[in-house]
């Protein structure tokens, strides 16, 4: 596949790997494979996440050998001229580890240091989201925001509060108590 920067070539390969990615998920999926082993950071990672990002490591360097590539669990580098895929094979190692289907694959494409494309695949609900300059879809229709205006009628959506830092959950409260639906956990799908 030649090197070609249209956003349709990026939007085909980021399809492709979308779909590498939720193949090789739900294989492991609520599968014996998924014993984790623990990062330096303490976080969990799985022989899915490891198959995913090298997946699709490999799908890139056959479909755009010049662009960059940092990856949550191979790294690599930042560079702010051309492009730089960023990968991150599992959002919610923890969910995937014990059953919960709410994780996804986030790809995300950086231009010349900014953001340009980015999708979350989300494997075994069978929904792959994208967003580019002009707006977002969901498996080719799009999305909008609600049109809530007032903070009182909005939806709050955040990680585990065990995530947060003293400071981080105050901050919470404080924003919490002024909307009108608290939820917790649902890692990217959130």
């Amino acid at each position: 596949m030649p090197t070609n920067e249209s956003l349709g070539n990026v939007l085909a390969c980021l399809n492709q790997m979308a779909g590498q990615a939720r193949s090789i998920a739900r294989t492991h999926f609520r599968a014996l494979t998924t014993t984790p082993d623990t990062k330096g950071d303490g976080s969990p990672v799985t022989n899915a996440d490891l198959a995913i990002e090298g997946a699709l490591r490999a799908h890139l360097q056959r479909a755009f050998p010049d662009h960059g590539i940092l990856g949550e669990e191979f790294g690599g580098s930042l560079d702010e001229r051309g492009f730089v895929w960023v990968l991150d094979p599992i959002d919610g190692t923890k969910s995937f580890m014990t059953g919960n289907p709410l994780f996804g694959t986030l790809i995300a494409v950086l231009r010349d240091g900014r953001p340009w494309v980015s999708a979350i695949e989300m494997p075994m609900l069978g929904e792959l989201y994208i967003g580019a300059t002009g707006g977002a879809w969901c498996d080719g229709y799009r999305l909008s925001v609600s049109g809530r205006a007032a903070l009182s009628e909005a939806r709050l959506y955040t990680t585990s509060p065990e995530a947060f830092t003293v400071d981080g959950y105050k901050a919470f409260q404080d924003l919490a108590r002024w909307t009108a639906v608290r939820c917790f956990g649902g890692d990217c799908y959130a």
